[in-house]
């Protein structure tokens, strides 16, 4: 399991065991060097003594060629624990006296003079002095197993301290670590149930006046400005709902109100028309019909006032929808007229939206297209693009008489029309309604035109939907 995945406990235990820990083992690696250096050394340097003392008792052995007395001179060397070879060589390098362990001596020939260790031994050469003169070499061999055993006795004694040490340090650190991993396990704990069960009255007690107890009274204090805000929220969103009803009903309300004189002017006129048959001139005629005319687009601008209204305030399901689906349902719902070409790109995506809104959207661009084409045979193409992280970019281009880069602002605006007096019907509120849209779903919207060079207008949408729109009360047509 890796270090991340530590609980804080195991976390602060490991900070204050390692570094003890390596601490004790590197100080112990050197006091073990060091002490078996030191007893090494001590013991080639009280064997060069043993030899040099030797070698003065067997000096006079030698001087008179007399190898029964160095026999009986050097047979209380012999006798040392651990001797393994005593060996004296005359000055002509030859063995004058030799007493081993063993089948046969380890030098039959006069070795370097000083001391060594080597395969467990220790072996030590010293001249041999007598009457200012050189008779000699003295050469002890002795075992060094009692140094050894002394060496890894101390070793095994500094082992059992450095355990001894690292359980102690253990105890101290689980111990201590408590008084900082307790109050910061209470504290996530408290983090967690707000976070799953979403309860904000939840608290953590402090305790002392140290830095956890600071970091509690902020956290405290934070949940006391979230459950503060929360509710203020709850409380402007119930504001809100309310008031979208209201608005709701007011609308609806309005709509019937203003629609219910427009059909009895509209049908008034009518019954004049009728009323005066052959008495009514073509100039009359001609008023009448505008007279309706006029009447028909109040009755569609109050229709588009209340679906702007609505934009963001239905509770439309998120579906998968096929986008080419809903483009020849447009087209559909449009029947343009016959010489009108419209071309569906091949390579429309299925997206995750809105089916109503998103239909709105091609409803209003492409009827723009066919309402404001400045001939017969206009040609209209729907494409798509997959621009990455996600979006789509659908457009809606035409070959009609393009918009001035002047208006290209003005257009997204309600009420903003061009053109007025060619297309006296329009409402102003179709493009506006578009934007609206296009902007609840988290997407964009952008125009690319210039006079007598047609126009694009582009809208940016999530492959999945962004918004979430409000439940409202459902509002029956005017």
């Amino acid at each position: 399991m890796s270090v991340a995945r530590w609980s804080i406990q195991s976390k602060l235990i490991a900070l204050a065991l390692f570094p003890a820990l390596i601490a004790l083992v590197v100080g112990a690696a050197l006091v073990g060097i060091e002490d078996r250096r030191r007893l090494r050394a001590d013991l080639m340097k009280n064997q060069s003594l043993i030899a040099r003392v030797a070698g003065d008792y067997a000096a006079l052995a030698l001087a008179f060629d007399d190898p029964v007395e160095a026999e009986t001179a050097l047979r209380p060397v012999t006798e040392l624990d651990g001797m393994r070879d005593v060996l004296l060589f005359d000055q002509a390098g030859e063995l004058f006296y030799g007493w081993h362990v063993g089948p046969v001596p380890r030098h039959r020939r006069v070795p370097s003079l000083g001391s060594m260790i080597r395969a467990g031994l220790v072996q030590t050469s010293v001249p041999v002095i007598f009457d200012g003169r050189p008779r000699g070499t003295m050469v002890l061999v002795a075992s060094t197993a009692a140094v050894d055993e002394e060496i890894n006795r101390r070793l095994l004694t500094l082992a059992l301290l450095v355990l001894g040490l690292s359980a102690l340090a253990l105890a101290l650190g689980a111990g201590l670590q408590g008084y900082i991993s307790r109050p910061l396990v209470a504290l996530a704990g408290v983090a967690r149930r707000v976070s799953r069960e979403g309860d904000l009255t939840l608290r953590v007690e402090p305790r002392g006046d140290d830095e956890l107890a600071d970091l509690y009274r902020g956290f405290n204090a934070m949940l006391e400005e979230i459950e503060g805000r929360q509710a203020e929220l709850e409380r402007r969103q119930a504001e809100l709902m309310r008031s979208n009803r209201d608005l709701d009903q007011f609308a609806y309300v309005a709509s019937h109100d203003l629609k219910a004189p427009l059909r009895a002017i509209a049908t008034l006129s009518t019954w004049i028309e009728e009323d005066l048959a052959a008495d009514a001139g073509d100039q009359t005629r001609e008023q009448l019909a505008l007279l309706r005319s006029r009447v028909g687009r109040m009755d569609r601008l109050i229709d588009g006032l209340l679906q702007y209204s609505r934009v963001g305030r239905e509770d439309l399901p998120v579906e998968r929808v096929e986008v080419t689906s809903v483009v020849e349902q447009a087209v559909e719902l449009l029947s343009p007229p016959p010489e009108v070409e419209i071309s569906i790109g091949p390579d429309l995506p299925t997206l995750s939206a809105r089916r109503l809104r998103l239909q709105q959207v091609f409803i209003n661009l492409i009827g723009n297209a066919i309402k404001h084409a400045d001939r017969d045979g206009v040609k209209i193409e729907i494409r798509a693009e997959d621009v990455g992280d996600g979006c789509w970019q659908l457009s809606v281009s035409d070959d009609g008489p393009g918009i001035d880069p002047k208006h290209h602002e003005r257009i997204f605006r309600m009420f903003q029309t061009l053109d007025v007096g060619k297309h006296s019907e329009s409402t102003g509120l179709g493009l506006a309604l578009v934007a609206k849209i296009v902007e609840e779903e988290g997407g964009e919207m952008w125009l690319e035109s210039a006079l007598g060079e047609g126009a694009t207008f582009y809208t940016l949408w999530l492959e999945q939907s962004a918004s979430i729109g409000q439940s409202t009360a459902p509002m029956p047509a005017a």
